[in-house]
């Protein structure tokens, strides 16, 4: 079953940081493949998951990543995250801040 954004829990501001929690209930469940404009920090907190990066150069890379294991996504990446095991809970942790210093929802949001 493909989740998508509905795998998503709460996006908050830290310090600078947004963070925004995910999680996968059933073996099987996924967040379909996204792109985002900035890079970010994928922390597995539970389970296991497969977690699959493409990008327009033609690279396609699939990791089997387990609780404890941070991957860094890149914002060329569109990027595909499969539960292994029953609940698969994780953070992406990305910058609040754009490269201009701006601050605010244009930058947090996704690409269309």
């Amino acid at each position: 079953m493909k989740l998508h954004d509905c795998a998503a829990q709460a996006e908050v501001a830290l310090g600078g940081l947004g963070v925004r929690t995910f999680h996968l209930p059933n073996a099987g469940d996924s967040i379909g493949g996204h792109q985002h404009h900035f890079d970010h920090v994928m922390f597995i907190a539970t389970g296991s998951a497969r977690v699959r990066l493409m990008c327009d150069e033609g690279c396609d890379h699939t990791y089997d990543v387990h609780a404890g294991t941070f991957l860094l996504v890149e914002k060329r990446f569109v990027h595909s995250v499969t539960a292994l095991t029953d609940d698969v809970k994780g953070w992406c942790v990305f910058p609040e801040y754009d490269a201009t210093g701006a601050r605010g929802s244009q930058f947090m949001a996704d690409k269309p």
